[in-house]
């Protein structure tokens, strides 16, 4: 009974069941049905797009093959290009680098040319002002040592050729006058002594009264006199046979005057010039310098100037204390003419020992008159004081202050400038070496600081 119950129960539920079921397969088929004409419509709507769609896929293929195909042709004119930029670039290169040497070339030819055609004019120029060297030397140690006063009277009268003109005749007057002076008395007293000379050697050569009071000093001056060119006949002989000489000499020392004389003109007429250009000179020598001299124009100007300075101030001041001091001792201890002998002794106080000759000279002529102590007295004035002095007073003139030149490097450039340049290098020696001792230790101060 229970499966047969079970299959009566069954068999309602499987007929309920299969209703619903066609009921749902034929909704869905009508829904298929209904659907296929709305998708087929929009499927014709679509079609166009897609189409286009399609279109745009290959034209996009056909794109990117031409764009893969274009990049492989670029890759590949690039690789020309940059071997062809590379052989232009070393043409280039080449052609550069010839530019180059050939304008180097052409540079250093014209540097050559030009340094060539600088000394030759150099050479001319020196050549043509060789006669006129030492005036224009001389003018420009007076204008740079007395360029601080010219200055303060040309801003205080705002006309620089009238205060040129001022200074240049007053620097006339005070070098020729004196000068002149000197040489007045120097002739004077030369013509005295001429004329003494003149009447000892007639009255046959005496000695004096201290000489012939003692035998064994007179014996022995008389015997020296005999054997030597001092005898008065031997002096007379001599100078009966070499008169033609004698007057040639004193030809030469008249035209030494002459020469002088033009000398000194020449320097007055460069010194007005100088006054009047010589800020415009001053430039152009530091300019120069600045090209030449490794140390700085404001270092080396300055200092060029302050030795000037130096040894014109040491020079000429212990030149007049020395003249000073000798006039004094000739006046003292009865000399003859002691203001031509102190001016003597300034002249001479520019050579080294030419103070002490002229003071020995006038003990030896009072030794010689009999005054023994005026003689040992003069002889020590002189050691003491004259030629003391200048032991003492040059260096503090010369080697203190701002210069600081060792006096050895004065004592030697007087010397070599007196040898080498005259009167001039009383003053050019010192400078050249103090420059040139400048410069040196200045390469040496360099030279630590770039160690450093």
């Amino acid at each position: 009974m229970e499966p047969a119950r079970r299959a009566r129960v069954r068999a309602p539920q499987r007929g309920c069941d299969r209703a619903p079921r066609e009921r749902r397969a034929r909704l869905r088929h009508r829904a298929r049905g209904a659907a296929a004409p709305r998708a087929g419509a929009a499927a014709r709507r679509d079609a166009p797009a897609r189409a286009a769609l399609r279109v745009l896929a290959r034209r996009a293929d056909r794109g990117n093959a031409h764009a893969d195909a274009a990049a492989r042709l670029g890759a590949a004119h690039g690789r020309r290009v940059r071997g062809a930029r590379g052989a232009r670039s070393g043409r280039r290169a080449g052609a550069r680098e010839r530019i180059v040497n050939a304008a180097y070339e052409k540079r250093a030819g014209s540097v050559v040319a030009r340094v060539g055609g600088a000394l030759v004019l150099l050479g001319l120029s020196g050549w043509i002002l060789r006669p006129f060297l030492v005036p224009i030397l001389w003018a420009a140690i007076l204008a740079y040592v007395t360029w601080p006063l010219y200055g303060f009277v040309r801003h205080h009268t705002h006309r620089p050729r009238l205060a040129a003109a001022l200074f240049t005749l007053a620097t006339s007057l005070l070098v020729g006058v004196p000068v002149a002076w000197v040489l007045v008395a120097l002739a004077t007293e030369a013509s005295h002594l001429i004329a003494v000379a003149r009447q000892w050697v007639e009255a046959g050569a005496p000695f004096p009264d201290w000489i012939a009071t003692r035998p064994w000093l007179d014996e022995r001056m008389t015997r020296l006199r005999q054997e030597s060119v001092v005898e008065p006949r031997a002096v007379a002989e001599y100078a009966t046979r070499y008169a033609s000489q004698v007057s040639s000499q004193l030809i030469n020392v008249a035209g030494g005057l002459a020469s002088n004389a033009l000398k000194f003109v020449l320097t007055i007429t460069t010194l007005f010039f100088f006054y009047v250009d010589g800020e415009r000179i001053a430039e152009h020598i530091g300019r120069l310098m600045r090209v030449v001299f490794p140390q700085p124009r404001e270092a080396l100007l300055p200092y060029i100037g302050s030795v000037v300075r130096a040894v014109v101030f040491g020079l000429l001041g212990t030149a007049l204390v020395q003249g000073i001091l000798a006039g004094a001792g000739f006046a003292i201890f009865g000399v003859p003419s002691p203001v031509a002998l102190g001016a003597l002794t300034s002249l001479a106080s520019f050579v080294p020992m030419g103070p002490a000759l002229v003071w020995m000279a006038a003990a030896g002529w009072l030794l010689a008159g009999g005054h023994v102590g005026a003689a040992i007295g003069m002889a020590i004035w002189g050691v003491a004081l004259v030629s003391s002095i200048d032991n003492v007073l040059r260096p503090i003139l010369i080697s203190g202050g701002e210069t600081r030149i060792p006096f050895l490097l004065v004592f030697f450039g007087v010397l070599g400038g007196l040898i080498g340049f005259g009167m001039l290098g009383l003053f050019l020696g010192p400078v050249v070496l103090a420059v040139a001792f400048a410069l040196v230790v200045d390469f040496g101060r360099r030279a630590e600081t770039e160690a450093a």
